[in-house]
């Protein structure tokens, strides 16, 4: 069997450097009003409240139309819906060129708003036609020109509004949108759709979008004070309707555009909230700022003109662009609440300064960088914190509602700022006097001490204070933690709510008289007491282990070094035993549509040709319509979701030290945090950080199989779909492995190698060179997947074994999964075990009342099991990957057998475990 190459659609320099330019087009058609706006308003004998709405306008309408754009690239092509985005963009600028008076330049920055897609779609073109690093470049310079674009426009509206007019500093940048985008349209590639059966919900879109329009066209008749009380109200009720209709629509659309039930989650409204003011205080300050630097009357103010207020503002934009791309590192490192609390002291002690201080333009100028980059670190802090709060695929969603707030935000700041100054005007000259900025500074520095409100509300909101007399209740935040004798935990995860145990527990002690929870009521120390459990690790069984905890009344935190449960990955198997896991866990119907169904397994020779060609089920042991394979990140999303409202989960972070004692474990994070937990169980995989901080070094139970193996992604130029490619000389072998139509492949180089390169894990320069070399002579294909090892971004190097211990706990820690018993990918049930590992342990420890006890029920129900399956494999004798010549010869023998032979059974290791059944919570147990 010959392998046909069918390369694929590519895009070079000049498709990505079009895309760039666009961007860069984009974004300076979008930051030519603010150092403009007071001339604007001078010229459209406009109002500054009035004059707030035209950059508002464009804000609004991308807010709107950001989530929906990647969704109709997907269903449409994003090339296709691209351009048509930018037709829109491209007829609101020139509309805008030639605008007589406001209403018509407000139209023109209403359909320029859409512009914002354009971003959405750019990663959707590049990330279809390139390899993962390369495309990942390819966005790093669209988001980096489209920010760059914002510079731009704020030092070249001056020069064109003043040397030419207002007009051209819309026209020319919409001439460059025209241009590039016809050249796009040229050079890229059309893209397929990839989910044509997603339904867009168009109620909903058209009702949020009606909903912010007419709270923003309200907000500025009423700030410029142009609407009566009764209308105020009537534009009031007007939004609050539209605002339940949404709602109403929402509830009931079968793929909503909001999934409301992920809005009310306290991690998602907080951030809202907050994010809300700490914008609307910089959204005055950036109004306020240009307006004083152009204003002159009196002795005050400086009668600059656009030119010179855009460079006076470019400090400001670019301390903005860095603070945005800094605040998720500046937040995983000092803690979301010292980034909120240090943003919102700068912005109030800036802003209450610059009501007396703004004589001169370098303190306005310090001002609107600080205050800019407060704002931008606060925000994306916030919005970092959404992204790894929600599930993956609410991500984009929850992300674009922060945006949105945002935006909204901002907006809201600019109409306050020009209401004060409205307010303040002179009677006679109708220019704002210098109280109306005293007053407009000190009212932003008063909304940023808000937020120090809101920080401390939705701080409390969650963290219920408890009456401490006898028996001290403890709410172990990572902020506020008292270690004393004697103590009961409530486990209760900030911004998180962990269901109550049952009315009548079924191991109640007696109530003690000594301890009175918060609302004055007594109650029984143990029966209230929910053990408390840290997971470390949230991978495979991590999440499994917590959503049988939780079942079983345990309070769980799961605490993750990586930012997000993690997409993608190579295949996994679940067979056997683990099957009946996620059955009783309910996710097999979804893992069942994710089963990835490969249809054939191709072995090749030295030279290329094919040896046998079957079904994987002839040579793994699956047994086909029952077992499954899926991408590793699809069972990972499965296991997050059943259990993600149940517990509380701790991205971006992990576990530091952890000291033992006869009440707790005191645990120490390296974000900061300090908590104590009444068991620790680590599911950090088979370089585990928990065993080597209890048992010590890993060389101690790793046990080497002889191979050393590289997996990487790379473009798929072969042609393969739904099958495994694989090439094999005595101790080598390479794979290519297509689990679907996808454009890329997972490719796999392994050899063997009879002792670890221990000098290589730590760099991966090492890695590729050592690869190489093992692969220096090989033939068929494999130079081309040693050239794609050099360029991978995502190369994971290790070697094939397996973790042996004596046993998996010490004191209140124990191991579970790779991190206890990996038994390595040769063997393939790596994730089975850790699966079925993670159901018997929560079993034990739902049964028994002391944590010894459970820890030695786990390991007598599980070990034989583990044993079994670790024997599949054996130094330097994995069937599939011969060390010899004769080896070889006598395995591809027994391949050209199977392909006459009917399927082969089960392999009994897979299925040699019975799972109890679960036993119901012991609440009130000790532990």
């Amino acid at each position: 069997m010959s392998v046909a190459v069918i390369p694929p659609a590519r895009i070079g320099r000049l498709s990505i450097g079009a895309l760039g330019i666009l961007a860069l087009a984009l974004g300076t058609l979008q930051s030519v009003v603010e150092p403009a706006l007071p001339q604007l308003q001078r010229e459209l004998g406009v109002s500054p409240a009035e004059g707030a709405l035209i950059g508002n306008t464009l804000l609004i309408t991308g807010a709107v139309v950001a989530p929906v754009a990647g969704k109709l690239g997907d269903r449409h092509g994003g090339k296709r819906v691209l351009v048509l985005l930018m037709a829109v963009v491209s007829a609101g600028g020139l509309l805008a060129s030639v605008a007589p008076n406001l209403p018509v330049l407000l139209v023109g920055q209403t359909l320029q708003g859409v512009m914002v897609g354009a971003l959405p779609l750019s990663f959707i073109l590049v990330r279809k036609h390139l390899s993962g690093p390369a495309s990942r470049v390819a966005i790093g310079l669209v988001m980096a020109l489209f920010t760059g674009g914002g510079m731009v426009g704020t030092l070249v509206a001056g020069p064109l509004a003043e040397g030419m007019s207002w007009h051209w500093m819309f026209a020319l940048p919409t001439l460059v949108v025209v241009v590039t985008t016809s050249v796009v349209a040229r050079l890229m590639p059309h893209d397929p759709p990839v989910r044509a059966d997603d339904r867009i919900d168009w109620p909903g879109v058209v009702l949020l979008s009606g909903t912010l329009l007419v709270f923003m066209l309200g907000l500025v008749r009423v700030t410029g004070a142009g609407l009566s009380p009764l209308a105020a109200g009537g534009v009031a009720v007007a939004v609050a309707a539209l605002a339940a209709c949404w709602v109403a629509v929402e509830r009931r659309a079968a793929a909503p555009m909001v999934d409301l039930r992920m809005l009310a989650k306290p991690a998602m409204w907080h951030s809202c909230a907050l994010t809300l003011v700490v914008t609307t205080s910089f959204g005055m300050v950036s109004f306020l700022l240009p307006q004083l630097f152009a204003i002159s009357a009196d002795g005050y103010g400086f009668g600059l003109g656009t030119t010179d207020i855009g460079l006076l503002l470019l400090p400001g934009a670019v301390a903005g662009a860095v603070s945005d791309s800094v605040g998720g590192v500046v937040a995983r490192r000092a803690g979301l609440r010292a980034v909120l609390v240090g943003g919102a002291v700068v912005t109030a002690v800036t802003t209450i300064a610059l009501a007396t201080l703004h004589a001169a333009a370098w303190q306005l100028m310090v001002a609107k960088a600080l205050t800019a980059a407060a704002a931008g670190v606060a925000s994306t802090a916030l919005l970092t914190r959404t992204a790894t709060a929600v599930e993956t695929r609410d991500t984009g969603i929850a992300t674009s509602l922060l945006v949105v707030t945002r935006v909204i935000g901002v907006a809201l700041g600019v109409q306050i700022g020009g209401a004060i100054l409205d307010a303040g005007s002179d009677a006679a000259t109708g220019l704002p006097t210098e109280p109306a900025f005293a007053t407009g500074f000190a009212v932003a520095g008063a909304v940023a001490t808000l937020s120090l409100l809101v920080v401390r509300l939705t701080k409390s909101h969650t963290t219920p204070s408890h009456t401490r007399q006898d028996h001290t209740v403890h709410d172990h935040t990572a902020a506020d933690h008292t270690r004393r004798d004697h103590t009961v935990h409530d486990h209760t995860p900030q911004g998180h709510t962990v269901q109550d145990p049952p009315a009548e527990p079924p191991h109640e002690e007696p109530r003690s008289p000594g301890m009175t929870t918060s609302d004055g009521l007594t109650t029984g120390v143990r029966a209230r007491a929910k053990r408390s459990v840290l997971i470390s690790g949230a991978s495979i069984a991590g999440p499994a282990l917590a959503y049988w905890l939780h079942r079983s009344g345990f309070a769980v935190t799961v605490v993750e070094k990586a930012g997000a449960p993690r997409a993608g990955g190579y295949p996994i198997d679940i067979r056997g035993t683990a099957i009946e896991v996620v059955r009783r866990m309910g996710i097999l119907p979804r893992l069942r549509d994710a089963h990835i169904d490969s249809r054939r397994c191709t072995f090749l020779d030295a030279d290329g040709a094919t040896v046998a060609a079957l079904s994987p089920r002839a040579v793994d042991g699956g047994v086909a319509g029952r077992d499954l394979e899926v991408r590793r990140g699809d069972l990972a999303a499965a296991l997050h979701e059943v259990v993600r409202d149940d517990v509380e989960f701790l991205f971006d972070d992990s576990v530091d030290t952890f000291v033992q004692s006869g009440h707790g474990v005191d645990v120490t994070f390296r974000g900061g945090g300090h908590r104590t937990f009444d068991l620790v169980i680590g599911a950090d995989g088979m370089h585990s950080y928990t065993r080597e901080s209890l048992f010590g070094p890993e060389g101690r139970f790793h046990r080497h199989l002889g191979y050393c193996f590289a997996l990487f992604t790379m473009p798929n130029t072969f042609g393969l779909s739904h099958e495994l490619v694989l090439w094999n000389t005595p101790g080598r072998a390479a794979a290519l492995y297509a689990v679907g139509d996808d454009d890329e492949l997972h490719a796999f180089l392994t050899f063997h190698r009879p002792e670890p390169p221990l000098g290589a894990f730590r760099n991966p320069d090492a890695q590729r060179d050592l690869v190489a070399a093992a692969f220096a002579d090989a033939g068929w294909e494999v130079p081309r997947l040693v050239d794609a090892l050099r360029d991978a971004d995502d190369l994971f190097f290790d070697t094939a074994g397996q973790i042996r211990m004596p046993r998996w706990s010490q004191g209140r820690v124990a191991l579970v999964g790779d991190a206890a018993y990996a038994p390595s990918f040769l063997t393939g049930q790596g994730s089975s075990l850790a699966l079925a590992g993670a159901y018997v342990l929560a079993d034990s420890l739902a049964t028994h009342r002391e944590h010894t006890a459970a820890f030695a029920a786990y390991e007598h129900g599980l070990r034989e099991f583990v044993a079994m399956n670790q024997a599949l494999v054996d130094n330097g004798g994995a069937t599939l990957f011969p060390t010899t010549a004769r080896a070889l010869e006598q395995r591809d023998t027994m391949l050209r057998g199977l392909v006459t032979l009917p399927a082969a059974t089960a392999r009994p290791a897979h299925s040699a475990l019975t799972l109890p059944a679960f036993t119901p919570p012991l609440l009130g147990d000790t532990v």
